[in-house]
């Protein structure tokens, strides 16, 4: 599972740099009006996309792996509904453009909402393409499908705007894109499956059995994952909203591997379920945990020191007040490295995961408006962690009576206290680093960066967090085959010369 996981996080890193870069470039080509209609368009477009799918495209990693010749009518039914989704869901956009603009309060989205309207019928169909590839097992198609995918949408979105800095610009570039990628879609499909690319009702009905709880399960996750920031953008001017949504910023690792290694579980749990190796499952998942945690407890440690440094790198002076916004924020990182969502959709919990998200989307309610008076913008990013970290507690006690485990078997509890010693140990130079010196911005984020990502992988790997199968596989990744077994003795010894000091 290892191996796979990486196979798509390598793909998807490339794509993912390039749209990370894409608000830093028009950051300093809007002014911070537009750039918070910005932020708010595409705030619309992901609500909309999330909600618009309705879990036909999420549940191919359920009927795909093992459906044999049935799996490109499962592929067609999921095409062709979203398809009608997208027609319905752009009429929608398109005629209540005035609507979403008072309700947003910011009048300049309303002229923009035909050109979304059209950029999300295009790409909706077109999100079948890397689940199937992945489902099929075609790792390598996959990342290479995410990384071109993803560059050439952050390239077609960025170049008009250079020569006309205007927001209609850029929506011309991302329905460009959009179409390209929807013609890729149909023509792998096409490929792949042939005469079987074809509708099959009675395939539908248990596609659509499956999907439509999980569909309301997706509408309030949605709903409590961007209520904080419909909420900001509705008591506050588009100014104030692009300060709260920097913040707000997403990390584009935590999401390339957590999805990435979520998704390759997910297929590995459900072949290991349906050829009756259960107990395969709980050690599937106790790895994936861990191997989350190896990275997103550390980037959380040093994200926490450089948050201010990061920031005004980023996007310059102009968004310090988003600082603290980001600190609160960095939290919900820690609790990604528990992806719940996935293993409950391995055993068909999603009436389960719907009550999850109707709970927490009851509390972000409930605590948002409180605390956004008391507490101010940190309030809401405070209300909507905190609902998080309820969800994850609610599945996990799900599993533990599933699993007939205790707590202490739920989770790689030992692992887990290990990494954490190991990134609060790492924490030392860089702390110090952090108050010692003054410098610019790029020079305190290389610094810092560097002295902790140096300590921490030494430590986690003198002391063994990072397990020796995986320090073989990552030697063989970055070393010559020449001076592999050199390098590997030499880091054999220095952990030997270790051996007497207590693991953390």
């Amino acid at each position: 599972m290892f191996r796979p996981a990486l196979t798509i996080v390598a793909g998807r890193t490339l794509g993912y740099v390039a749209l990370f870069v894409l608000p830093l470039i028009l950051v300093r080509l809007f002014d911070q009006e537009q750039f918070g209609t910005y932020k708010q368009i595409f705030l619309l477009y992901a609500t909309v996309l999330s909600v618009a799918q309705l879990g036909m495209s999420e549940s191919l990693f359920y009927f795909l792996p093992g459906a044999g010749d049935d799996s490109g009518s499962y592929v067609f039914n999921s095409v062709l509904v979203l398809g009608g989704i997208g027609f319905v869901g752009a009429a929608l956009l398109a005629l209540g453009g005035d609507t979403l603009a008072r309700w947003m309060n910011n009048p300049a989205l309303a002229p923009l909402m035909p050109l979304l309207a059209l950029f999300f019928l295009l790409m909706l169909a077109s999100y079948v393409m890397e689940i199937v590839m992945t489902s099929r097992h075609q790792y390598g198609a996959a990342a290479a499908s995410y990384a071109v995918s993803d560059v050439g949408r952050a390239v077609l979105l960025t170049i008009p705007v250079l020569f006309f800095p205007r927001l209609e610009t850029l929506l011309y570039g991302a329905i460009v894109f959009a179409a390209i990628r929807l013609g890729a879609a149909v023509w792998y499909c096409r490929s792949q499956f042939g005469a079987w690319f074809r509708p099959d009702w009675a395939l539908l009905t248990r596609q659509v059995a499956y999907s439509v709880p999980f569909a309301f399960y997706v509408l309030f996750q949605t709903g409590q994952e961007t209520l904080h920031q419909y909420a900001v953008s509705s008591l506050f001017d588009a100014a104030t909203f692009a300060v709260y949504s920097v913040g707000c910023l997403q990390v584009p690792l935590v999401d390339l591997l957590s999805t990435s290694v979520a998704n390759v579980m997910m297929v590995g749990m459900v072949q290991s379920l349906r050829e009756g190796r259960e107990s395969v499952v709980m050690s599937m998942w106790h790895d994936t945990v861990r191997k989350l945690a190896l990275v997103f407890i550390p980037l959380v440690t040093v994200l926490l020191i450089t948050a201010h440094d990061l920031i005004v790198f980023l996007f310059t002076d102009a968004y310090a007040a988003s600082v603290p916004i980001f600190r609160t924020w960095c939290v919900a990182i820690l609790l990604a490295a528990i992806p719940m969502d996935g293993l409950l959709r391995v055993y068909a919990k999603t009436p389960f995961l719907l009550v999850i998200n109707v709970v927490r989307l009851l509390l972000v309610a409930a605590g948002m408006y409180w605390l956004v008076p008391t507490m101010g913008l940190v309030g809401a990013v405070l209300v909507t962690v905190a609902a998080l970290a309820v969800g994850k507690a609610m599945g996990l006690a799900s599993m533990m009576t599933n699993w007939r485990v205790g707590v202490s078997q739920l989770l790689p509890w030992r692992h887990l206290a290990a990494i954490a010693a190991v990134a609060a140990a790492a924490s030392a130079p860089a702390l110090w680093t952090a108050f010692q010196v003054q410098a610019s911005s790029f020079a305190r984020l290389g610094m810092i960066g560097s002295l902790y990502c140096a300590a921490y992988v030494a430590l986690a790997w003198m002391f063994g967090v990072i397990h020796k199968s995986e320090q073989e596989a990552i030697l063989k990744w970055i070393q010559p085959k020449e001076n592999g077994l050199r390098l590997r003795l030499r880091l054999r010894k220095a952990r030997e010369s270790f051996s007497s000091h207590p693991r953390p």
